[in-house]
């Protein structure tokens, strides 16, 4: 009963804007920086019915490359 009174699209952008500042606080502006790519790219995904598997090897070379 009490979900049908809250407004999906606001608490979806909620969440979004808690993780951003979460992922800001925990791993300053280059973490934010990937967290700003990986939204899209992820959502992405969803849009084009795309394995994400696919979407997240986009982000997973450079990360591997970083830590080499």
């Amino acid at each position: 009963m009490f979900l049908k009174k809250v407004d999906y699209s606001k608490l979806c952008t909620g969440v979004l804007i808690g993780l951003g500042v979460m992922v800001y606080l925990f791993t300053g502006l280059f973490g934010f920086f990937i967290f700003v790519i990986s939204t899209p790219i992820g959502m992405l995904s969803s849009f084009m019915n795309v394995r994400k598997s696919h979407a997240m090897g986009v982000i997973l070379l450079p990360v591997i490359l970083y830590f080499l």
